[in-house]
């Protein structure tokens, strides 16, 4: 598989010395001493800089057409969505590893129950999408020169219990325009008999306009959305199968066929499957090898939270170890994942925590000197 540019879109390579973090509270940590026992980081206060508008960072990209990814200069720049009503943007952060600067680049729409996913990608420079999902509706933002932002409003159905529903996000890398996010058919409550259906719709102008793929995420939102970089025709995604806690999965779909297929962990008689509330990074393949997924899922029914690798995840019936064993959620370490080789992905999640593995049985930890109670958003390479 040849990718393009040369290292994840997330400017992450294997073993990375430097790296930056943004946080949940608007901060962007760096370090230039991965490799160490013990990483120091240093900070600086988003909040503080010129242009930052919002109560937190809720979702970061960065811009995989940065100068110095591509071999063209030093700068590395990215996109923060901010959260909580009412003051919410899109906003372009400058220089990540020099002088950061802001530029507030879209006003976005806050309501009850509000859930966002961001996204560009190395496919077309400078195209992105932000998604909402609110008492009011999915609303889609996009951009197609990384400065302008065009809202469309995708529908106005919502949770009427309140519960905050991730539409997850994907863009395909391959195709310019095409992407592809769930949404529900209707209105109403996440904790009835019969919860609203969801579908996977898709966009082949940018985000202009969305259609249905008929691809079904079951009952409320998927979550999270992940189309493979080395295998563009299949989607990996949440799905509900009715109301109640033992009843969230992890599904793989194939867009030529329509074939849908439960490909869920299983622990001790329990199912594992994707949180509705949390990062579109629970799911991440590797870049060069499809078969190669890490996924962060969660039992509702114990409450608990584990991480599990697949080596085949493209065969019908794919297996699964245990990267993590679960543990009780609030105690985990780790909520997302960039998968950036067959051997390598970099974890993230509450209280500052990252992580590095290498292939092997162990997740070693980068956290370091970080003291904080913020989560990590996003990640990138320096």
């Amino acid at each position: 598989v040849v990718i393009d540019p040369a290292v994840d879109g997330s400017g992450l390579s294997a073993n990375a010395s430097s790296l930056a973090l943004i946080l949940s509270d608007g901060t962007l940590k760096r370090t230039a001493n991965a490799h160490s026992a013990s990483p120091s980081w240093t900070s600086v206060n988003l909040r503080a800089l010129p242009n930052w508008l919002g109560d937190e960072a809720v979702d970061f990209v960065v811009d995989a057409f940065s100068p110095k990814y591509l071999g063209t200069g030093a700068a590395i720049n990215g996109w923060i969505a901010t959260g909580q009503a009412p003051n919410a943007a899109v906003l372009r952060i400058g220089d990540l590893a020099g002088t950061p600067a802001l530029t507030n680049q879209k006003s976005i729409f806050v309501g009850s129950g509000f859930g966002v996913n961001a996204q560009f990608e190395r496919g077309a420079q400078n195209w992105g999408i932000v998604v909402t999902s609110s008492g009011g509706g999915t609303l889609v933002y996009y951009t197609t020169n990384g400065t302008s932002w065009t809202t469309v409003t995708v529908d106005t159905y919502y949770d009427t219990w309140g519960n905050t529903w991730r539409c997850g996000l994907t863009l395909n890398p391959h195709t310019a325009g095409e992407a592809y996010l769930s949404t529900l058919l209707a209105s109403g409550a996440s904790n009835a008999a019969t919860p609203p259906s969801g579908v996977i719709l898709k966009t082949t102008n940018y985000g202009a306009s969305w259609v249905s793929t008929g691809l079904s995420v079951g009952y409320m939102k998927a979550g999270a959305i992940l189309m493979p970089y080395a295998a563009p025709d299949y989607l990996f995604h949440g799905y509900r199968t009715g109301s109640g806690t033992s009843v969230y999965r992890l599904y793989r779909s194939r867009l030529s066929t329509g074939a849908q297929v439960d490909i869920s962990p299983v622990v001790s008689g329990q199912v594992y499957g994707v949180d509705y509330s949390q990062t579109n990074r629970q799911i991440s393949a590797a870049e060069d090898d499809a078969n190669t997924v890490i996924f962060v899922g969660m039992s509702a029914s114990v409450g608990k939270r584990g991480i599990f690798l697949t080596r085949n995840a493209l065969a019908a019936a794919p297996t699964w170890t245990e990267l993590s064993a679960p543990v009780t959620i609030g105690t985990e370490l780790y909520t997302g994942v960039y998968c950036v080789g067959r051997n390598a992905a970099y974890f993230f999640g509450k209280n500052g925590n990252i992580g590095y593995w290498a292939g092997g049985a162990t997740i070693r930890s980068l956290k370091g000197s970080l003291n904080t109670t913020a989560s990590v958003i996003g990640i990138c390479g320096l």
